[in-house]
């Protein structure tokens, strides 16, 4: 958008996307998970239709999604860390034996990546095993330092201008005026005053992930697991973080304090309930309350 070659309300059969639908899809629909349905009415995810940008991409710049994704931002952030999934067929063989274009760091990054696991029935550690698919909607290897040089970069506007950034980061709003829970994909929701912008990540039986910013207090959590439980557990699909365990910790002991200059004090949540009401009890302040509340 900002070179002009494309603009978010072109087609998406302009470029080879043809879906069905009970309207015209756009590239706008697409990046906000409202192509379904009544296009732009409502969100839903549906990583299967992200993935379609790829095709939107490659045709407006003549390069494939991979390609820019190396030539704009892995590349240039030095995130050598970081390759797409080794995929099925010659290109993804070429790539983990180092060979093709721009894939010099992918060998390195095959050879270090941990080990997957999952649970079995009995919720024992058992091997597991990493997806071989690649497109915009997953699919990326990454270190936790690596996307941290992402994140660095985009808070620095070195990726986008500030104005696209802001665009993309905004809930984006329906065609019956809703305010929806997810932007140009990003999640974005408020709580207590604060921004949380964020998305999470999962591919069973090894694969999960979250990233989650507070912008106005310039805080980042970055998580990754070589298993699927960071996310499966929770409703990420509801749009509230909050939900997940590791996003309300980082909450508690880093977000809060930095906004209201006080802590949240550790409560036992293994107790009977005669006991957990009566830690609850004592504590005076609202805000302090609302969070363990919401905790709890």
């Amino acid at each position: 958008v900002e070179e002009d070659t494309l603009e978010l309300d072109d087609l998406a059969s302009d470029y080879g996307v043809y879906l069905d639908s009970q309207g015209e899809i756009n590239i706008w629909h697409l990046l906000t998970h409202t192509s379904e349905g009544l296009p732009g009415l409502s969100h839903d995810y549906n990583g299967g239709r992200y993935a379609l940008l790829d095709r939107v991409m490659a045709g407006a710049t003549g390069k494939p999604f991979g390609q820019l994704l190396n030539e704009r931002i892995l590349s240039p952030l030095e995130m050598n860390h970081t390759a797409p999934n080794p995929t099925w067929g010659l290109d993804g063989y070429w790539a983990s034996l180092g060979l093709g274009r721009d894939t010099g760091r992918y060998p390195d990054v095959y050879r270090e990546l941990a080990e997957p696991y999952q649970l079995d029935p009995a919720y024992e550690n058992v091997p597991g095993a990493y997806s071989l698919h690649f497109s915009p909607a997953a699919g990326l290897l990454a270190s936790v330092t690596d996307l941290a040089k992402f994140n660095i970069a985009l808070d620095q506007d070195q990726l986008l201008d500030p104005e696209t950034k802001e665009q993309m980061f905004a809930p984006a709003v329906s065609t019956s005026g809703k305010t929806l829970i997810y932007g140009l994909g990003w999640y974005s929701q408020e709580y207590k005053d604060t921004r949380l912008l964020w998305h999470s990540g999962g591919w069973s039986p090894s694969v999960s992930a979250l990233m989650l910013k507070a912008p106005d207090l310039d805080l980042t959590f970055i998580i990754l697991a070589n298993n699927y439980e960071l996310t499966r557990p929770y409703p990420m699909d509801q749009g509230d973080v909050l939900y997940s365990a590791p996003a309300m910790a980082f909450y508690k002991y880093f977000v809060f304090p930095r906004q209201f200059g006080k802590s949240v004090p550790a409560v036992d949540w293994t107790g009977e309930p005669g006991v957990l009401l009566a830690q609850l009890e004592q504590v005076a302040d609202d805000d302090v309350r609302d969070v363990l509340e919401r905790d709890l």
